[in-house]
């Protein structure tokens, strides 16, 4: 049986996974901070997974990898690349 952090995680990874799927071009994943705008995208070509229930890996396909604190950002929401 997982613990309520661990459905949690799971639950944000699917959520997020499953908006990615649904992208269509010219449009990405924006993770926003309360008092700036974009700050991170999440492109539909990224692969990513959670850490834990507050970090998220993104794997570039150049090779970068991203890491998200999600305790900072305020909005998830998909947006169009020419947004930020």
């Amino acid at each position: 049986m997982l613990d309520s952090g661990k459905e949690g995680m799971i639950d944000m990874e699917a959520t997020i996974h499953e908006m990615q799927q649904k992208l269509t071009d010219g449009y990405c994943i924006g993770f926003h901070y309360a008092d700036e705008g974009v700050h991170f995208l999440l492109l539909k070509s990224d692969d990513f997974h959670m850490l834990n229930d507050n970090l998220i890996a993104i794997h570039r396909e150049n090779g970068m990898i991203q890491i998200i604190n999600l305790n900072f950002i305020s909005e998830i929401r998909i947006i169009r690349k020419s947004y930020r």
